[in-house]
């Protein structure tokens, strides 16, 4: 039994849908969602703590707003409750 598929004939189709699916992904990615930058873009600080107490995000959290810092992203590492990834964004206009 011999098969046979006429790739090259296809090619233009091919090339068709591979525009509209990169199209379509830019449309949702960038209209749709928006694009969601990592701090590698944004800017700003990220912070591995470690405290010797067990504290929660909530205390961590607690401590940048007596500073007036606001956007911090508190995040627990580990399932510990003393060690924390801390993300603070960029200061524009420091006072």
């Amino acid at each position: 039994m011999k098969r046979w598929m006429d790739f090259i004939g296809k090619r233009y189709f091919a090339y068709g849908l591979s525009i509209f699916v990169i199209v379509a992904s830019w449309l949702y990615g960038g209209l749709l969602k928006g694009p969601k930058f990592g701090i590698d873009f944004t800017g700003g600080l990220l912070i591995q703590a470690k405290f010797k107490e067990n504290v929660g995000t909530e205390f961590v959290r607690s401590l940048f707003k007596k500073e007036n810092i606001k956007s911090v992203s508190v995040q627990n590492l580990r399932d510990s409750k003393s060690e924390f990834l801390i993300r603070l964004p960029v200061v524009k206009n420091p006072e």
